[in-house]
């Protein structure tokens, strides 16, 4: 998904980071980790007048073709003519949780690159704020923790019509001991059917699946800025954004535990 030279710069970034620090990325870019990327070439004057003028050619088929197919459709209603519902056309529903993925797969480059820096990370908080990612990832090096970070790695299977989603992970402990020794998960193959929809769901990753904050980091800030944060110009901003964390995370504890 990165450039070369940016995979360089986070991998190195990483291994001066091994003694337990922590990583703040900011990306305005968050938007090409779930779409493709547009390549624009330059032209000359004569070529780009041809293809406006083809363009505009396109334009007018593609309006006289939307014409029909409305004239056709209400010709439908008309008979009532009954047809089958359609579930393909959801494109707009999957980018309602498009910040949430953009996150998830940038988590998924910055283990990629520490795992090969021997190193392991820890989220402690990510967020989206006046058009960027902004995450704050701890980093610590321990062969043993590395070896258990492949199951917050995995794919996710999501329904575009109620929006429900289900986690995989490539890899699952074999044991319940800690630092036990690691098993291939079972993954299903191709798209999967939503339990409470019977709709296909849609393949995203591969991602982080693990959690995405940590509720010690998130409680030990808010005491910080209640305490001693008084010399901060955006205090009660960020007081408003920690609350609305640490209650998110209190929530689904309860709920999910």
């Amino acid at each position: 998904m990165l450039m070369d030279e940016n995979q360089m710069v986070l991998q190195e970034a990483i291994a001066s980071l091994a003694d337990e620090g922590i990583l703040c990325i900011s990306c305005s870019h968050w938007h090409k980790f779930y779409s493709e990327m547009h390549r624009f070439g330059t032209f000359d004057q004569q070529e780009e007048e041809k293809k406006k003028k083809e363009k505009k050619k396109r334009k007018g088929r593609r309006r006289r073709k939307k014409k029909e197919e409305e004239e056709e459709e209400e010709k439908e209603k008309e008979e009532n003519i009954e047809h089958e519902p359609t579930t393909t056309d959801h494109n707009d529903d999957l980018s309602e949780n498009r910040r949430e993925i953009s996150i998830r797969m940038l988590l998924h480059v910055i283990l990629q690159a520490a795992l090969r820096a021997e190193c392991y990370i820890k989220p402690l908080m990510s967020f989206y704020s006046n058009g960027c990612v902004k995450l704050f990832v701890r980093v610590g090096q321990s062969r043993l923790i590395c070896k258990s970070m492949c199951t917050f790695d995995g794919i996710a299977f999501y329904c575009r019509t109620c929006h429900s989603s289900t986690a995989c992970s490539f890899a699952v402990p074999a044991t319940s001991k800690q630092h036990a020794s690691l098993k291939a998960s079972h993954i299903p193959a191709g798209a999967q059917v939503c339990s409470q929809c019977n709709v296909r769901t849609a393949i995203i990753g591969p991602l982080w699946v693990g959690p995405l904050h940590s509720t010690v980091f998130v409680k030990k800030s808010l005491e910080f800025m209640h305490t001693s944060g008084e010399w901060l110009q955006n205090r009660s901003y960020l007081i408003q954004v920690l609350t609305f964390f640490f209650f998110k995370i209190y929530l689904f504890v309860c709920l999910y535990k």
